[in-house]
């Protein structure tokens, strides 16, 4: 009797289940700390966190889809100049050259845009933290005209 089906649809059936449990999981956990966490006004100075989970994943794809194009067109520009003894050396040539570039150029894509995110979300957060400290500048300035008022 062959169980190889049992043992795939046990497996497929397996990681399912595992990665539907990874979002309950995470769901839960983010509700934890948001009960944990304390209020926020009561805290102006708090630092500011810039979650980036799937925000930049537009760019990263798009990084990765350039870096690969780039290297099958490097690739094809490269390979004529090539010279082989055979047709069979000739193809073992294209193919360890083109599977590289596209390599290469696709891990240069995604360090790219690991660049573009780091430098986005710094400036975000600065943007931010500026927004915070002219709240905080403001509330400051209200509460000496409070007390001058109240003097």
């Amino acid at each position: 009797m062959d169980f190889t089906p049992v043992f795939v649809v046990g497996i497929i059936f397996f990681f399912a289940y595992r990665i539907v449990e990874l979002f309950a999981r995470r769901k839960e956990r983010m509700a934890i700390i948001e009960k944990l966490r304390p209020d926020e006004d009561s805290n102006i100075n708090a630092s500011v966190n810039i979650e980036s989970n799937g925000s930049f994943i537009s760019i990263r794809f798009a990084c990765l889809c350039l870096g690969i194009g780039a290297g099958i067109f490097i690739c094809f520009l490269v390979i004529p100049q090539m010279p082989g003894e055979n047709y069979y050396e000739y193809l073992r040539r294209f193919n360890t050259v083109c599977l590289g570039l596209v390599l290469l150029l696709g891990g240069t894509g995604l360090l790219i845009s690991f660049f573009v995110e780091r430098y986005l979300t710094i400036k975000d957060r600065d943007y931010k933290q500026s927004i915070i400290d002219k709240n905080l500048e403001r509330k400051r300035a209200a509460e000496k005209e409070y007390d001058i008022i109240s003097e």
